[in-house]
């Protein structure tokens, strides 16, 4: 009778989540068309061959097959916009609908009119990870990883080649904590952002102090605002004197030949020029100054003796050269390098 009671038990439990099983996958099916439908009015259109939701029993795994995805110009503020994948798997588990993950083998990103693009970019191996909040839905923490990054500018023309990226990872994160008093002085941590990416080609930049190919790119900054600015002159303003500012934790950049890292925090100036103020190490002081001291400004003065400082204010670091620890400032509408301006900065958004 135990036996009886305890195979009885099993199948009602096992027939159960599987009835729970297809009621949540119908369910995810229909809200899935009804959220992609509801998205045309906000200017993004798709279009997809299919749409089949499998993955019994573990996992609920929604695959759209030949996707196209139409962004209005308004949106990308760039003119029109086209993403293209073959094939998406976006899997979520019945316990836990607001974390998703997608994959693609491979996409392609238009920007611009389709026949005569201003920009494409080729992504492979993408993978994205999306948690919503429980109650208002929003994005809460967005990652995405590519195995391989490329993209090209048609105004360079077909000479050059495209540029590229390995090994790409983004992680942006909403509504950070206040973890301790000095945070508590400022406004809240609204967006975290973290780029790394290895191998970067990127041809559209003349070839300069880190080679043709940087070893390690790696970002990582924090914004503080209490709700995130818009990008024109009425929103950055506010922005600004509500006491908002952008940290950057980390700017890492590793060549064969130099190392390069700063931290520091900015804002902007009554002008909306950017106000801040950093501290760097440089490694590969000498191979620098052999760049720069080939350039037709560094020639004649002040660039000769900008680069006679330089040269001076290195200190030396054995078989790894000579290494700076520099004050990078920007204020006043230039950017400073120590007590030298170089640099004549611009506002962020016109009048």
């Amino acid at each position: 009778m135990r036996f009886k009671a305890l195979v009885v038990t099993v199948l009602l439990v096992v027939g159960g989540y599987t009835a729970f099983w297809f009621y949540i996958a119908g369910k995810v099916e229909e809200k899935a068309r009804i959220w992609i439908a509801a998205q045309e009015s906000r200017g993004v259109h798709a279009f997809y061959g299919d749409l089949a939701v499998e993955g019994f029993p573990y996992k609920i795994v929604v695959k759209l097959s030949e996707l196209k995805v139409e962004l209005a110009p308004e949106l990308t503020r760039r003119g029109e916009a086209n993403l293209i994948f073959p094939e998406v798997a976006i899997v979520a588990f019945p316990w836990k609908l607001n974390h998703a993950v997608l994959s693609s083998a491979y996409g392609d990103v238009v920007l611009g009119p389709m026949q005569s693009p201003d920009m494409t970019m080729a992504v492979d191996g993408l993978k994205a990870s999306l948690v919503l909040d429980r109650d208002s839905r929003q994005p809460e923490r967005l990652s995405l990883t590519s195995e391989r990054l490329s993209w090209a500018y048609s105004s360079l023309g077909d000479k050059v080649p495209p540029s590229e990226a390995r090994n790409l990872q983004l992680h942006v994160r909403r509504a950070l904590e206040v973890t301790d008093g000095r945070q508590a002085m400022e406004l809240p941590a609204l967006l975290e952002v973290f780029l790394s990416a290895e191998d970067v080609v990127a041809h559209e930049i003349p070839v300069g102090i880190f080679g043709k190919k940087a070893d390690l790119i790696r970002l990582h900054t924090v914004l503080h605002a209490s709700e995130f600015p818009r990008y024109d002159r009425e929103g950055l303003s506010r922005w600004r004197d509500e006491g908002g500012t952008l940290a950057v934790r980390t700017l890492e950049v590793r060549s064969g030949k130099m190392e390069f890292a700063m931290d520091g925090e900015l804002t902007l100036d009554q002008d909306l020029k950017p106000l801040g103020a950093f501290s760097s190490q440089i490694r590969g002081l000498d191979h620098i100054v052999a760049v720069l001291s080939g350039h037709s400004g560094f020639q004649e003065e002040p660039g000769s003796m900008i680069l006679e400082e330089l040269k001076n204010m290195g200190e030396n670091e054995g078989d790894k050269g000579k290494m700076l620890s520099l004050a990078i400032s920007l204020q006043n509408g230039l950017l400073f390098l120590g007590p030298i301006p170089v640099y004549e900065l611009a506002p962020l958004a016109a009048e």
